[in-house]
């Protein structure tokens, strides 16, 4: 998501950009904030808290997806509803007149964040070149298919800001994989599951994000290669390397066909020690150096929220940025963490982004992955290596792919599709 901090100096914003995403609604929101009387402000801080999360609008920041999630319309219409009341008890009369301009003005917004939010599905055209593709599907998908659904991706990972969460609806749905009892992997059975359950808390909104290129695509693609695709192609969306994808993934339609047990196939949680991320990793056949890279990779975007995980903040505020950046802001040889915040903040750290000053976080997980590849006997020198951004890269173009395929057939997987949002085909 995108954190975008406005600092006032005579009346002039200042824009701290944290990424290439711009947040062009957010300017006005916090102008006509500053103009409206302070009990009114009052009212407005007061009554927006749960609506949009990380944003402080007495601080001049306002987070972009946290506008997406508040112009959502039973969200919004709680907002204006508690918002005019606030007001009309609170406030002296001359201040109620002003109050409305305030509504008046996020609707408005509300209309454009929306509507540049749909997602334009174009017609094949003839002629178009089709594939080799796998026998779980009775159709294929040609390189003009291939290119229009990169382009629905691209709509969400822009507009709706929803990459980092693509990246995490991927990883979720093959983590459920277990090599050793071959059960799990990634079959879409968050669509049979509880959307409420713990562990996949918050990716309902990449579900229904991905709906509209599912349906124009249904028979063609299953919604498990879409959401592993739209992982890999978000990773590159937001300035990481291609990812080797190959389609094949079937659906399951009934959650007995998973074989899902617990604990064989718990996937790995924020809370787990260093053990317990070996033992799940290793039922995916994955390494040590494996955990680290994906790990501190995959939280270098995007941010917890306390409505999905119970955590709150972003790992370095480049949120909608892949990168090495999280792995070169850990320092193990020193603990970081606000020991004086109670239970659950204490992950929080005593330090704040460069990008944008907002408070970090390290979750128990991070930070037992960063001891234990980095501190005592079992250095990993190719985790540390992880602090140069090209070796970094190599390896998690390697590691994220196989991710995405464990638990599946080789010989029932497609040909390879371009991961690539800018080349004009589709089939490698």
């Amino acid at each position: 998501m995108r954190l975008l901090a406005f600092a006032v100096t005579t009346s002039i914003y200042t824009l701290v950009c944290a990424d290439a995403t711009e947040c062009f609604e957010c300017p006005v929101m916090l102008a006509l904030y500053d103009s409206l009387p302070r009990c009114v402000q009052t009212c407005l801080d007061t009554v927006s808290e749960s609506v949009l999360g990380d944003s402080n609008l007495s601080r001049h920041i306002l987070v972009a997806d946290d506008l997406y999630a508040a112009c959502q319309p039973l969200a919004l219409s709680a907002l204006e509803a508690n918002y005019t009341a606030c007001y009309k008890t609170s406030c002296a009369a001359r201040d109620c007149k002003l109050a409305p301009a305030f509504t008046q003005t996020i609707a408005k917004v509300c209309k454009n964040v929306l509507s540049s939010d749909e997602i334009s599905i174009d017609a094949e055209p003839s002629g178009s070149n089709a594939g080799a593709w796998s026998p779980y599907y009775n159709n294929t998908l040609s390189d003009f298919d291939w290119i229009n659904i990169r382009e629905g991706i691209k709509t969400v990972v822009f507009t709706a800001l929803l990459g980092p969460a693509l990246v995490r609806l991927a990883w979720h749905d093959t983590a459920t994989c277990n090599i050793y009892n071959k059960s799990g992997g990634p079959h879409a059975t968050m669509m049979l599951q509880d959307p409420s359950d713990p562990a996949n808390r918050g990716l309902q909104r990449a579900i229904d994000a991905l709906e509209p290129i599912y349906a124009a695509y249904e028979g063609k693609i299953s919604r498990a290669d879409l959401w592993s695709y739209a992982g890999a192609v978000a990773v590159r969306l937001m300035g990481g390397p291609t990812t080797y994808w190959r389609p094949g993934r079937n659906d399951l339609t009934n959650i007995a066909q998973a074989r899902l047990l617990s604990p064989d196939n718990d996937i790995p949680n924020a809370a787990d020690d260093w053990q317990k991320m070996k033992t799940k990793f290793s039922w995916m056949g994955l390494n040590a150096t494996d955990i680290g890279a994906l790990i501190l990779g995959g939280h270098g975007i995007g941010r917890c929220h306390t409505e999905y995980s119970g955590y709150h903040g972003p790992w370095t505020g480049q949120e909608n940025t892949f990168s090495n950046f999280y792995i070169t802001l850990r320092n193990a040889s020193a603990s970081t963490y606000n020991e004086s915040l109670p239970d659950i903040h204490s992950w929080q750290r005593n330090s704040y982004s460069p990008v944008n000053g907002a408070q970090m976080l390290d979750l128990p997980s991070d930070l037992a992955v960063v001891v234990a590849l980095t501190v005592g006997p079992a250095v990993d020198s190719i985790f540390r290596s992880f602090f140069d951004k090209a070796a970094f890269f190599s390896y998690w173009q390697d590691v994220f792919g196989r991710l995405l395929q464990v638990c599946l057939d080789d010989n029932k997987l497609g040909g390879l599709v371009s991961t690539e949002p800018s080349d004009p085909f589709g089939w490698i």
